[in-house]
C-alpha cells in the first residue's frame, strides 16, 4: 500500500506495487507549487533587504539626524573625509571630528572637498590659539557659514570678582593719550568730575581736561596766564590759585568744568604748594611767603596761622587728617594742619631741599627727591617720620602722583625715570616716561596717573599715563570680562587693571 511524504505529501508507492505515471505526475505538480513559493517568498526577502539597505545607506548619509566622524587632517584649514560622503552641506549637518593637531589660531573645516567653513564657538567667536586640542573629539553643527561647537558651556566654571587685589599686582606705562593742546611747563594739575585738569604753565592759560577714557577737551581757559601755581579740589571744584611772578588769582572749575572767580589769595605769590584737608583747599608757602590761605567747599576763603618758615617750591599731601607742607627751597620744615587747621610741626625732613614732590600711599605721606637728592621721607597717620629707600636717579622739579596702591615719583632734572612706592612702601621702577623733563605736572583719573608737560631743552606737551594692573594665571581658552567685553585667553598670564571688577569663566586645564 502506497505512502506520502511528510512534507510535500509526495506519493511514495509501496514496494510491491508498479510504477504509475499518474502518480508520478502528481508528485511532480505538488513539487512544482512547493518551489514556486520558495521562489516567491525568497524573491520577496530580497526586495525587503534591498529595500532595507536603500534605507541604511539614506539613514547613513543623512548627517542632521546623526553625526558623521573623522579624524581632522592639516592644522588650523582643516580637512576631513567622511564616508559615506555628503552630496552638501546642508543646514544642521552634524560633524563629530577627532582634532589631528592643535590649532594655533581660527581654524577652518573642509568635509569631502565641499568648501572650507569656519569653526567658531556657540557664541560666534573664533577659536583661540589652543582651544581645538590634538586627540580630542568635538562636534559641531553646520549653520549658514560656519560650523559651531557644540556643547561647548560645560567645561568653563565662573568666578565673579568685585574689587579683588589679591593677584600680583605692579604698575606700568600703558599709553600716550592725546598731548596737551600747548606745550608748557611748571603747570599744575589736580582732578574734579571724573576730568583730570592741566591749568596753565609757561606765559599760558591753557585748561587741557582728560576724562576716564583718556578723551581730551579744552574747557574754558585760567581767568589769568600764570606758571609756578598750585592745584587741588575741594567740594566738588578743582582750584588753580595763584603763580606767576605775583598772582593772586584762584580760578574754579566744577564737575561741568564750568569756570568760576573765587576770591583771590590773601598775597599774591608763586612758588607755592597746594593740598585738600578736612574740608578745606590749602594753598601755602611761596616766594618770599608763609601765608596759608584756606578754601571751604562754599569757595569761602579763610586765613589759618602761617607756616612756621617762609619758603618756596615747597610741597604737600595729606595724612591720617594732616595736611602737610614740607621742605622748599633750603628748608626741612614739616608744617602740620589739622580738619580744623590748627598747625603742628612734626620732626623736619631728613634733610634740606626745595624743588621736591609729595604724595600719599597706604597710610604714609612721602616726601621725595628735590635739590641734588633722592632721599624719601615719610610720615605716618601719627606723623612719625621714617626714611625709605631712595629713589632710583637723584633729581628736582619732578612729579607724584599716587593711583591703584602706588606713590610714583615721575621725571624731574633731566630724568624720565619713575619710581613707584607700594603701600608696604617697597620700591619698585616701572617704565620710563617716554622722554625726559622736569616742571611736569600729574594727577588721577579713571585708575589712570596722567604725567603732563614739563621741559627739557623745550617746553613739553607730552602726556604719559600709567596704570596699577595685576597679573592673572588662567587656563588658554579661558573667558573673561573687566568691563572691556568679553575675551579669550590666548595666554595663561592676563593683565586687568587692579583692582579687579569682573568675571573669569576658567577652563579645565593645567598651568604651568
Amino acid at each position: 500500500m502506497a505512502d506520502y511524504t511528510l512534507n510535500y505529501n509526495l506519493k511514495k508507492p509501496a514496494g510491491n506495487e508498479n510504477f504509475d505515471v499518474a502518480d508520478q505526475n502528481g508528485n511532480m505538480g505538488l513539487i512544482d507549487i512547493a518551489l514556486k513559493e520558495n521562489a516567491d517568498d525568497i524573491a520577496s526577502v530580497a526586495d525587503e533587504l534591498a529595500a532595507h539597505k536603500a534605507d541604511e545607506a539614506t539613514l547613513l548619509a543623512d548627517y542632521i539626524r546623526q553625526p558623521g566622524y573623522g579624524i581632522t587632517s592639516g592644522a588650523n584649514t582643516y580637512t576631513i573625509t567622511l564616508s559615506p560622503a555628503p552630496i552638501s552641506l546642508d543646514d544642521g549637518m552634524c560633524i563629530a571630528v577627532k582634532i589631528g593637531t592643535t590649532n594655533t589660531g581660527a581654524a577652518t573645516l573642509n568635509p569631502n572637498s565641499l568648501g572650507a567653513i569656519s569653526l567658531v564657538k556657540s557664541d560666534g567667536s573664533a577659536f583661540a590659539a589652543g582651544e581645538l586640542v590634538s586627540g580630542r573629539i568635538y562636534t559641531f553643527r553646520h549653520s549658514g557659514t560656519s560650523f559651531i561647537l557644540q556643547g561647548e558651556g560645560s567645561g568653563l566654571t565662573q568666578v565673579d570678582y568685585v574689587g579683588f587685589s589679591g593677584f600680583l599686582k605692579k604698575c606700568e606705562k600703558v599709553s600716550n593719550p592725546t598731548a596737551l593742546s600747548a606745550e608748557r611747563r611748571d603747570l599744575a594739575a589736580t582732578t574734579v568730575g571724573g576730568y583730570a585738569l592741566f591749568g596753565g604753565g609757561g606765559t599760558g592759560t591753557v585748561v587741557d581736561a582728560y576724562d576716564a577714557s583718556l578723551t581730551r577737551s579744552t574747557p574754558i581757559a585760567l581767568s589769568a596766564a600764570r606758571h609756578s601755581l598750585a592745584a587741588t579740589t575741594v567740594g566738588g571744584y578743582a582750584l588753580f590759585g595763584g603763580g606767576g611772578d605775583s598772582s593772586a588769582v584762584v580760578d574754579a572749575y566744577d564737575a561741568s568744568l564750568t569756570r568760576s572767580t573765587p576770591i583771590a589769595l590773601s598775597a599774591a605769590r608763586g612758588d607755592l604748594a597746594a593740598t585738600t584737608v578736612g574740608g578745606y583747599a590749602l594753598f601755602g608757602g611761596g616766594y618770599g611767603s608763609a601765608v596759608v590761605d584756606a578754601y571751604d567747599a562754599s569757595l569761602t576763603r579763610s586765613t589759618p596761622i602761617a607756616l612756621s618758615a617762609a619758603r618756596r617750591d615747597l610741597a604737600a599731601t595729606t595724612v591720617g587728617g594732616y595736611a602737610l607742607f614740607g621742605g622748599g627751597y633750603g628748608s626741612a620744615v614739616v608744617d602740620a594742619y589739622d580738619a580744623s587747621l590748627t598747625r603742628s610741626t612734626p620732626i623736619a625732613l631728613s634733610a634740606a631741599r626745595g624743588d621736591l614732590a609729595a604724595t600719599t600711599v597706604g597710610g604714609y605721606a612721602l616726601f621725595g627727591g628735590g635739590g641734588t637728592g633722592a632721599v624719601v621721607d615719610a610720615y605716618d597717620a601719627s606723623l612719625t617720620r621714617s626714611t625709605l629707600t631712595e629713589l632710583s636717579a637723584a633729581r628736582a622739579r619732578l612729579a607724584a602722583i599716587t593711583v591703584g596702591g602706588y606713590a610714583l615719583f615721575g621725571g624731574g632734572s633731566s630724568s624720565a625715570v619713575v619710581d613707584a612706592y607700594d603701600a608696604s612702601l617697597t620700591r619698585s621702577t616701572p617704565t620710563e616716561l617716554s622722554a625726559a623733563r622736569y616742571g611736569l605736572a600729574a594727577t588721577t583719573v579713571g585708575g589712570y596717573a596722567l604725567f603732563g608737560g614739563g621741559y627739557i631743552g623745550s617746553a613739553s606737551n607730552i602726556v604719559d599715563a600709567y596704570l596699577s594692573v595685576m597679573d592673572i594665571p588662567v587656563t588658554i581658552g579661558s573667558k573673561y570680562n573687566f568691563g572691556s567685553g568679553e575675551q579669550t585667553a590666548a595666554t595663561t598670564i592676563i593683565t586687568a587693571p587692579a583692582p579687579i571688577t569682573g568675571y573669569i569663566k576658567y577652563k579645565k586645564g593645567t598651568i604651568n
